[in-house]
Parts: C-alpha cells; structure tokens; sequence
C-alpha cells in the first residue's frame, strides 16, 4: 500500500490527489449505499450494479460480474426492462399498487395474479424503478422473472420431472418400446392451415419424426385420427429427456 502512495505523490499534483481521492471515496460510498434487501431471484445484484454504474465501470477491460451474469438469464423486453414480479404485502389494495407501478413511464405491467396471497402485479422496469418501488408501502418484495429453460424443443414441459423419468434416464433409451397417447385433435392446426403444425413442431424437437433435429426421427403413427397435439408433445418430451 505504501508503493502506491508513494507512486501517486511522486506522479500527481496535490489537485489530482484530491481528485483521486474523491473518487475512491464515492466508490466505497456507492458500495455501502444499500439497495432495498427486498429483491429477490437476483434482482438486488442489478440494482445495486445498476447504482455503482461510473466511469470505473465503463474501462476497457471488465470482467463479467454477477450482475453480468444475472441479466443474461433474465427475462427483458426489447428497451433491456427486466421482468419483476411484485409482491403484495396486503396492507394497500392490488388497484393501488398497480395505478403505482402504472404511472411510472420505466414500468410496463404485463401481468396481475389477485389469487395468489396478497396479489402479485408483473411487469417490465427499469432497475432504478424496482429499487423505489421496493420501498413503497404495500409492496412487500420484488423478484426478477428468468427465462424458461428449454432442453428440448420451443415448448417446456414438465413431464419428465413430474413422471419421475429423470430418476431412470440413464438406464433407458426406449429402445424397442411404443408409447400410446390418447388426446383430442393431433394436427389440427396443420389440417386447418395454422402453424405451428406438427411439421413444425418436428423441426423444432418437440415431435419425433423425419427432421428432428436431435434424431428422434421415428415418426408418430396415428391408430385413430383424434388425439390432442400436446399429449404427444409430452410423451416425446417424457420418452427423450426434457428436463423443464
């Protein structure tokens, strides 16, 4: 620590030692300015990143932060709002909240859930809004929305979790084994012209069939012409491994 001493006062004028030493300073100030402790899913990592954002930020070597990291697997609109789910404390009626969130030009509601405890409103904001919506009164936390994982196909599912199929993934291919799916009406969006079809649905690794794109190219064999797209979307997913 004395080097560096030694090497600013041998290189720096006592103005640019002021200066330096400001700096510093409103950096340690920028790190103990507390953001709001109730974000949640690490949406207090983006707000407090979010506040520290200066010119040391902006150098030309960064490494990725947590901050960083968290924003890639977040869900955002096209301006770079993330999504937020707020959290209704109960003491301020779900109408109040949402003419708050409302008014505010950084936030776009997308989203209200009156059902689940307090009342939940989701929207898109800017990060600076979910720190000062978080100390509002009726708001008793805000949690960052992530992108759906999908390990198979466009669609998720949960099948293979919820049938316990991850338990035996590792033992069985289902090589040999035929599946029967009774659903309501396979195809329909392709009979009536609407896509996507199960052509597409195909390509995208959500029906096995000639085309997909992970080799799962035996096709479905259709006994009785009515059955329901997504019962096959789930069999497919059970049988070859969709974790979500």
């Amino acid at each position: 620590m004395r080097s560096l001493t030694l090497a600013v006062k041998r290189y720096a004028t006592p103005s640019h030692l002021v200066l330096l030493a400001l700096a510093f300073s409103s950096v340690k100030s920028l790190r103990a300015d507390a953001a709001p402790k109730n974000l949640a899913n690490g949406l207090y990592d983006i707000v407090v990143a979010n506040q520290a954002q200066a010119p040391f930020q902006h150098s030309l070597v960064r490494k990725p932060t947590q901050a960083d990291r968290i924003l890639k697997n977040a869900l955002s609109d096209k301006q770079g709002r993330v999504m937020v789910d707020i959290h209704l404390d109960g003491t301020r009626s779900i109408a109040v909240v949402h003419k708050l969130v409302s008014s505010r030009q950084d936030c776009t509601i997308v989203a209200v859930d009156r059902s689940f405890q307090a009342g939940t409103v989701e929207a898109y904001m800017t990060p600076a809004a979910a720190a000062e919506l978080a100390t509002q009164p009726g708001i008793a936390s805000l949690a960052l929305v992530w992108k759906p994982r999908m390990n198979v196909g466009a669609v998720t599912k949960q099948g293979f979790v919820q049938h316990r199929v991850a338990q035996i993934a590792n033992k069985y291919d289902g090589t040999g084994i035929k599946i029967a799916v009774l659903s309501g009406s396979f195809d329909s969006f392709g009979a009536n012209g609407i896509t996507p079809d199960a052509t597409a649905d195909i390509s995208t690794g959500d029906l096995p069939g000639p085309g997909n794109p992970d080799g799962n190219t035996t096709p479905v064999t259709v006994l009785e012409d009515d059955l329901w797209n997504g019962a096959d979307m789930l069999a497919h997913a059970v049988a070859f491994g969709t974790l979500y």
